[in-house]
């Protein structure tokens, strides 16, 4: 072996070794972004149970845009109960809420949905009819018969919020 080919092998495993060095930071460098997405900006979240049903059904995987404003008709993930549950955006600030017999008035009317669902009024915490503050939404289920949404738990709050639904991934068969 020759001098020059002694030499040349420490400088091969230098070149190496920065390389995996700057490979090793750049992998780092993109987790992190890939972590602070997903804590500030996105959620990935699982229905569990039909509540949702037809937008979402069970087994689904939900992906949430945190920084969107929320409308009316928006499908939300929120935080009750240290659970974490699904619903559309009925009400927001504003937005007067009350019932009657035939369900929910909506600023005096029926509100307009697509698919129109019969939704009875629950004994809330809530003294209807209730005009909603800044921050503060009506969310229901799509599957108005299961009763574990703003009928039940009152108004939801803008800090329990975890984000507008943007991406839906069946899961159903794995």
């Amino acid at each position: 072996m020759t001098e020059e080919q002694s030499s040349a092998k420490p400088d091969n495993n230098k070149l190496l070794k920065k390389a995996t060095f700057h490979l090793l930071i750049k992998l780092a460098v993109i987790a992190l972004i890939i972590s602070l997405s997903l804590v500030f900006v996105f959620g990935v979240f699982r229905l569990g149970g039909n509540n949702m049903y037809p937008a979402l059904k069970d087994g689904d995987l939900c992906v949430t845009y945190k920084l969107s404003e929320y409308h009316s008709d928006d499908v939300v993930a929120y935080r009750i109960d240290d659970e974490i549950r699904f619903g559309r955006i009925i009400a927001r600030a504003g937005d007067t809420i009350d019932g009657d017999e035939q369900g929910i008035l909506l600023n005096g009317s029926y509100p307009s949905e697509e698919v129109f669902y019969p939704t009875q009024i629950l004994d809330t915490n809530l003294n209807l009819p209730y005009t909603l503050g800044e921050g503060e939404f009506v969310v229901l289920n799509d599957y108005r018969s299961d009763l574990s949404d703003s009928r039940t738990y009152g108004v939801i709050n803008k800090k329990a919020l975890k984000g507008k639904i943007i991406f839906i991934f069946r899961r159903r068969g794995f």
